[in-house]
Parts: structure tokens; sequence; C-alpha cells
């Protein structure tokens, strides 16, 4: 008689089939966490199916879904990292899919809720590191044109007083130190524009987090 393999969880082949036909991921977690192989059957596995690791891998995703959402700042962790949101997402989705989520109401019902909220949040996060970004960009760009014009104009005025260069070199200088000071015109006008877009941003985050915490507060696991 073949030796009892050293496996927490066993299956019939008919099982694992039906298994993979109605919930191809469940039996793929089913393979990669009881490292059962997809070839079956063997002699020496028993035919039961064991009856609590849907239990198991459910509660795994529930703890998941305490430890990285529930019990973090969530606001806080996916702004220091915008890509985090992604991973979140996966487990979100995971968990929705996952047959023992069905049997609490309260916990279908906020996933279905927060699926759509977290990948909103997600972006609006990353639009508002955008716009932070885009705001200092524009900002130091426009220094160093005030700058420039103010050199430039300084210099403009010096040579005019001087008589030493002809007047088209004034002329020219003259339209350089304008170019400048129109440039840094229009990038001011843009870092208000972009300062604008960006609370706007701020204001829809704070919606979402008031509809977090709502979703978060009806949750019974």
């Amino acid at each position: 008689m073949a030796p009892t393999p050293n496996f927490c969880i066993f299956m019939s082949n008919e099982d694992f089939l039906k298994l993979k036909a109605k919930d191809p991921f469940m039996a793929l977690r089913l393979v990669i966490e009881s490292n059962i192989p997809s070839s079956f059957p063997s002699p020496g596995y028993p035919k039961e199916f064991n009856p609590h690791y849907f239990e198991s891998a459910h509660d795994s995703l529930i703890q998941q879904l305490q430890e990285k959402i529930l019990n973090v700042d969530l606001f806080h962790v996916l702004e220091k990292d915008s890509n985090h949101g992604l991973g979140l997402i996966a487990l979100v989705k995971n968990l929705s899919n996952s047959r023992e989520s069905t049997t609490n109401a309260s916990l279908l019902a906020f996933l279905v809720e927060f699926a759509p909220l977290l990948e909103q949040i997600t972006q609006l996060l990353y639009d508002k590191q955008q716009l932070t970004q885009k705001i200092e960009e524009h900002r130091n760009l426009r220094l160093h044109h005030l700058e420039r014009y103010d050199s430039v104009a300084r210099e403009t005025l010096s040579l005019n007083t001087s008589g030493k260069e002809s007047k088209e070199v004034v002329q020219s200088k003259a339209l350089k130190a304008i170019e400048h000071y129109e440039l840094a015109i229009k990038l001011g006008q843009d870092v208000t524009c972009f300062t604008l877009e960006k609370e706007f941003v701020e204001v829809k985050l704070e919606i979402c987090e008031s509809i977090y915490e709502k979703l978060k507060a009806n949750l019974k696991l």
C-alpha cells in the first residue's frame, strides 16, 4: 500500500475537476496552499474532501482584509504608495470571488460598495500626487523665469543708459526680458489652476473617506 502523502487537504479527482470548472481561482488557491498536484488520482489519496478548506481560505482573506485595510489608516497608506492600491484591489476582488464570502451578507454588501470606491480613491490619490508634482515643477520654473527676467531687464536698462550697444541689441534684450516675464505669468496661472484642481480632488477624497467610514461601521465580520 502506498504511503499517505503529507498533504493537509485531500479531494478526489472528480471533486477537484468540479471545483476547477466552477471556481478556477479557488481551485488554484487549493493547489498552491495545499500543494495538491493537478494530476489526479493517486492510489494513496483518500477520496474525501476537507469541508474546512474554504473556511480556512476565507479566514485567511478576512485576516488580510483586516490587516491591510480595516485596521490601518487606509488613506495614509495609499497616499504614501499609490501602487499599494493595486494590491488591495486584487485582494478585494479575490475575497469577493470567494464562495464563503456569500454567506456573510454584511461582508458581501461591504465588498460590493467598497471595490469601486477603492479604485476611485486610488485614482484620486494618484491625481493628487501628479498635481502636487506639477505645482512644484511649475513654481520652480516660474521662479527661474522671474530671475532671468530681472537679470535681463537690468542688463537691458544698463546697456540703454550706457549707450555702448546699438538700439537693435537693446531692443533684442528687452524682448528677451519680456519673454521671460510672460512665461512667468503663464506658469503662475498654471500653478493657480493646478492648485484649484488639487483642492477639488482633496474634497472628493474627503467624501470618499466619509463613505468608507460608514461602510466600515456597518461591516459585521
